[in-house]
Parts: C-alpha cells; structure tokens; sequence
C-alpha cells in the first residue's frame, strides 16, 4: 500500500491518501452528469474531465483521506438534494471528493486529478476498474466504449463499507469532526437557476460531441 500525497491547485490545502492500493479502492471513470456539472461548477471542466467529459476517481473509505494543512478551506455542495456531497477547496475551488450524507455507507470518491503523474497512479491504484453513466458521455456512449464493470465495483464500494460500518469511522474521516462526528462545512444546496445554467452547459458539450462525431462520419 501507499500513501500518496495531494494538494489543491494553489497549494492553500494539503493532506494524504492513505494507504492506497488496488485492493483498498476503486481506480474507475464517471461520466455522469453531476460530476460534469461540478467541474463546471468548480471552473476545472477543462482540466478535470477528459475529452468525452469523464472524471477519474478512486473510490476509497472516507478514513482514507486526511488532511494536513487547510481543511477550514473545505467547503462543500448539493447539486440536487440528493444524498451525493461534493467537497472542494474555497481558495481555487479545486474539486477534491464527492461522499454521501451522515446516514449512508461512508466513503469517498477522491478526485484524481493532480494527484501525479499516470504511471504512478496506475501502479498505486491499479488500472481502471470500469466506467460509469457513458450515456451522458460527450459524443455519445459508443465514443467511450459503453458502461463497463458496473457490478463489479459497486460490490466494492458495499464490502469495503460494511466492514467498518459498526465501528463508528466516519468520525475519524477527514471531511468530518474527529468530535461530533458531523461535517466540517455545512454543504450548500445550489439554487434552480444556477443548477439549470450548469447542466446546460453539460448538454451543450455533449450534443457538441456528437455533431462532431455525426461530421467525422460524414452523417
């Protein structure tokens, strides 16, 4: 296992995967909408998502990360209310984790970006476990190759949850007090009009993809 160090886009916050491995998480890609309306949110869409709009995640145990240098940066949002919560710092809104609200399996889907080169990641986490959501794909889920090892990880998720559901971790997770156990920042819910200017933007990436695919084909 490794501990692989990360820090957002201008250095204010700083802290620690730990113990990373292929065994200990989720090396996977998101193609949904939601995570593509984040990086919109965040202003990262052009170095958080690949040219068909998918978000590199590693899915560990919210324990897994820990801060060392910044946390009262961390601030946090609803794209809808559901229970899905995505963390990002306030100093460059650099996009970090997404976990779900107290009351649900607890862990974190950490966002890989900036977190160092390829082959290192690759040998840390291993390689890429599957893809989700590619019908909300830029061009189209045939660009991407369609959804892949969907049940495969989500067992994982579920294992490496249930194992230390009864022993009361999410107070020692980083996006929570070690005290109360409840979130360092108070998650936002984003309003209508703001929720609705995001997701078009999401929209007119996508069905940008596929014109330009439908031209490259001569359709």
């Amino acid at each position: 296992m490794t501990d692989l160090d990360f820090t957002c886009r201008c250095g204010e916050v700083r802290g620690v995967l730990a113990g990373v491995s292929p065994d200990e998480g989720n090396h996977v890609k998101c193609y949904c909408r939601d995570c593509q309306a984040f990086m919109y949110f965040c202003g990262h869409e052009a170095d958080g998502l690949d040219p068909a709009g998918g978000s590199e995640i590693y899915q560990v145990k919210a324990t897994s990360v820990r801060f060392t240098q910044g946390a009262d940066r961390l601030a946090a949002v609803r794209l809808t209310g559901g229970p899905l919560v995505r963390w990002y710092t306030t100093c460059c809104k650099t996009p970090v984790a997404n976990t779900p609200m107290p009351g649900w399996l607890d862990f974190a889907g950490f966002q890989v970006m900036g977190l160092g080169p390829e082959a290192q990641l690759n040998e840390a986490m291993g390689p890429l476990l599957g893809q989700a959501f590619t019908k909300s794909a830029r061009g189209g889920p045939k660009t991407v190759g369609g959804d892949k090892g969907l049940g495969a990880f989500f067992l994982r998720i579920l294992g490496m949850t249930l194992k230390t559901a009864f022993t009361r971790p999410a107070k020692r997770s980083g996006f929570r007090d070690p005290e109360t156990g409840k979130f360092i920042a108070k998650p936002e819910i984003l309003g209508p009009r703001e929720r609705v200017a995001l997701y078009a933007k999401v929209d007119a990436a996508r069905m940008a993809g596929i014109s330009a695919k439908q031209l490259a084909h001569g359709k």
